[in-house]
């Protein structure tokens, strides 16, 4: 059973705690302040991206079903020899307790703007998820 309220920071946590991340950024995808600058090394962007969730237990604050994480990956031009895929590899190996069910990886693009490549990731994830308190 997950806490809904905390599994994006948790994702987080779990990869900053991993060494192949020391030298990468992994943050919230909408942090609460911009930096408007080039990114000097890659940067792993962390939010949901989608939950479908029911009832599981009437009365409780419990519900089941699935929901997708997002972990949209910028590696800058200057950094040329780390890989999008080695990146979603170090991912799954460092978030291997949160039951992966399904994992989805677009094709890198080009992003002249941030002059990074992007590559978005979706992690799947199905089962029954606490919110502390908050009914729906």
């Amino acid at each position: 059973m997950y806490n809904l309220e905390n599994t994006v920071d948790n994702f987080i946590s779990k990869l900053n705690s991993s060494d192949f991340f020391k030298d990468k950024i992994v943050i919230r995808s909408y942090p609460s302040s911009h930096k408007y600058t080039l990114l000097k090394k890659p940067v792993i962007a962390v939010s949901f991206k989608e939950i479908n969730l029911s009832e599981s237990a009437v009365g409780e604050n419990l519900k089941s079903g699935n929901y997708i994480i997002s972990a949209n990956i910028y590696i800058p031009f200057l950094c040329g020899n780390i890989s999008a895929e080695n990146i979603v590899s170090e991912i799954c190996k460092n978030v291997d307790d949160f039951d992966i069910v399904g994992i989805k990886v677009s094709k890198t693009k080009v992003d002249a703007l941030t002059e990074c490549f992007v590559t978005e990731t979706e992690f799947s994830f199905n089962g029954e998820v606490e919110f502390g308190g908050i009914a729906l």
